[in-house]
């Protein structure tokens, strides 16, 4: 909410669809960002933003008369965004220039929300901030923009210990490691859900990987459909994933999903509609510029900025995946966490209170 972005291809598609001064103000626009070349920068190159402003203002006249959707309406929004953002361009922004084929993205990329918070609710006797995964809260309540004198409490799960039966299988789902151990997990998952009556979710680190590993399992004897997330699904083709999910099938529902994905987070397969999950990998985020400034940024003030940038965003996801499965206090299931990082000390004192009572199962492949 704090970041914002222009890719100048948005704006030479439109070129050849424009006349007069908004043509004029494209072409600008477009030659200033091709000019700022791919790099990190601290500051905002100034013909960039008048480049925009101008853009703006010429889009301004030209939207009255224009009916239904239009590209240019997308590419107004996108500026005037980035417009809003440059207001606010502080020490925690960094500018981001990347080159991707014959295009530009020129992006203010906010490091650090805190600050900004805080002046949200700088004006309010009092705000609450809650969830079930602010998980290390150390972390939460520094994004949030949390102060010493503020009040904050952790309330233990309502669910039972015995509800869950958590599983670490540690094998290395490391990106070079993968396709070494690719048969052992799917062993992996075709052996817990051959043992645990009824539907099974598996949550992966990519769309790649789910999909190799779906063709896979359609060559087991696997007495189950399978299903799996599509990108961009519309609602019905949600509606209808989630729907295969119910008590007492007679051939029970395996789905395929992505970690940080529109399954992991905000759904109820209560009871026996959802008994087991698995969660493969450590969530990480794939290293990028962005995620590296991150990482900078975070390191400078002191604390551990691969865990900022990478480790805790990584297992949020896999904490709300696995909440999944147990979301009344009836539901009993088995959660499965595949990698072997789950095993170290860093990520041992990072797991959920009610996952720590884990049974090791299987091998170990390095």
């Amino acid at each position: 909410m704090h970041s914002a972005s222009l890719t100048s291809t948005v704006f030479t598609s439109l070129a050849t669809h424009v006349k007069g001064e908004l043509s004029t103000a494209i072409r600008t626009l477009t030659e200033a960002l091709e000019g700022v070349g791919p790099g990190t920068y601290e500051e905002v190159d100034s013909g960039v933003t008048d480049g925009v402003r101008a853009f703006v203002d010429a889009a301004e006249k030209e939207l009255p008369h224009m009916e239904g959707e239009s590209p240019l309406l997308e590419a107004y929004f996108e500026s005037t965004q980035f417009l809003r953002i440059l207001q606010l361009y502080s020490k925690e922004h960094r500018t981001l220039v990347t080159q991707h084929g014959a295009g530009i993205t020129f992006k203010l990329v906010c490091l650090d929300p805190a600050a900004f918070l805080r002046q949200v609710t700088a004006g309010y006797k009092a705000a609450v901030f809650f969830s079930a995964t602010l998980h290390p809260f150390s972390y939460y309540f520094h994004q949030l923009g949390g102060e010493a004198e503020d009040y904050r409490f952790v309330i233990p799960t309502p669910f039972d210990h015995s509800q869950w039966q958590v599983e670490i299988q540690p094998l290395s789902i490391r990106f070079r490691d993968r396709d070494r151990h690719f048969p052992h997990l799917m062993e992996s998952i075709v052996n817990l859900f051959n043992r645990v009556d009824g539907n099974g979710l598996v949550f992966f680190p990519s769309y790649a990987f789910m999909r190799k590993a779906f063709h896979a399992l359609e060559g087991y004897d696997l007495s189950a459909k399978l299903i799996m997330q599509e990108p961009m699904m519309s609602e019905k083709e949600r509606e209808e994933f989630l729907a295969e999910f119910q008590a007492g099938r007679k051939e029970p529902v395996l789905g395929l999903a992505v970690l940080g994905g529109i399954f992991s987070e905000g759904i109820d397969l209560k009871g026996e509609r959802l008994n087991q999950v698995v969660v493969v990998g450590v969530g990480l985020p794939q290293p990028d510029e962005e995620r590296e400034l991150m990482k900078s940024y975070f390191n400078s003030l002191g604390v551990n900025g691969f865990a900022y940038a990478y480790t805790y965003p990584g297992l949020n996801k896999v904490f709300q995946s696995g909440g999944r499965l147990i979301r009344t206090e009836e539901d009993r299931g088995v959660l499965r966490l595949i990698d072997d990082r789950y095993l170290s000390g860093e990520y041992q004192k990072l797991l959920l209170e009610e996952w720590r009572h884990f049974t090791v199962v299987g091998g170990s492949w390095t």
